[in-house]
């Protein structure tokens, strides 16, 4: 889901809204027994409940032009491509925000806890300064978001140690099939299959730099087809080997 605004503050408070009312919503009984749906406070507030949704905000100047076909505004280039990539680091249950600006009083206003994560460099485009907005209620979940930030960091850490190379290199993209599916059905096996699968990945990256996580998916870069292709074949080898949790064949 794509949204405008006039005015950053305005943004700020849609997604301060969003995340407060999403723990009043009737979310199915189904969902919520999910682990990533359960309820879960810290002391009496109620700090998850529900999907956790992840919103990424920038205010700039985007190129504009009228749909032809559902004549309404559609919007593009590089600040449509900086907010695609800050969505990509932003986690489950929080807003991140690049290029908002806001005063003590709007701050105090809208009730939102600011963080600021300083400036960070993403892929294709120029570094940003970059803030965590979190309403006051909820500004508790910092701690579960450094945890989860933590775990990925660790992952990510694990699966290639070699250094980037550059000039003419071989890309390898690998996927989980239907994970979609497969996540919403055995969430808690598919925490333990993602754990194997890490081990597998780790096992044969000697030689790989790993470029990022795209949920479920990996993107990584060899300095030569051989390399890349002796890689491809060990990991479907080790992946055929794996010991998966029981259950998940069937």
């Amino acid at each position: 889901l794509v949204c405008a605004f006039q005015e950053a503050k305005a943004a700020v408070q849609f997604a301060s809204n969003v995340h407060v009312e999403s723990l009043a919503a009737d979310w199915p009984q189904g969902l919520l027994e999910n682990k990533e749906a359960e309820p879960k406070s810290k002391g009496d507030t109620l700090l998850w409940k529900g999907l956790r949704i992840k919103i990424a905000m920038l205010q700039g100047y985007p190129q504009v032009r009228t749909d032809p076909l559902t004549l309404r505004m559609d919007y593009y280039g590089p600040v449509m491509t900086a907010t695609t990539r800050l969505m990509g680091m932003t986690k489950p249950g929080e807003s991140l925000a690049a290029g908002v600006s806001l005063t003590a009083e709007e701050k105090e206003e809208l009730g939102i806890h600011v963080t600021s994560l300083g400036e960070v460099g993403l892929e294709g485009v120029p570094p940003m300064d970059i803030s965590q907005l979190l309403p006051l209620s909820l500004k508790d979940r910092i701690e579960d978001l450094l945890a989860v930030k933590a775990l990925d960091d660790g992952k990510f850490e694990q699966l290639g140690s070699s250094k980037a190379p550059t000039g003419e290199v071989s890309i390898v993209f690998v996927e989980v099939e239907n994970a979609a599916t497969l996540w919403a059905d055995i969430p808690d096996l598919m925490y333990e299959a993602t754990s194997v699968k890490t081990k597998v990945l780790a096992k044969h990256s000697k030689h790989a730099y790993h470029v990022r996580n795209e949920g479920d998916a990996s993107l990584f870069a060899f300095p030569t087809a051989k390399q890349a292709l002796r890689w491809c074949l060990n990991v479907q080898l080790g992946m055929a080997q794996a010991d998966w949790p029981a259950g998940l064949e069937d």
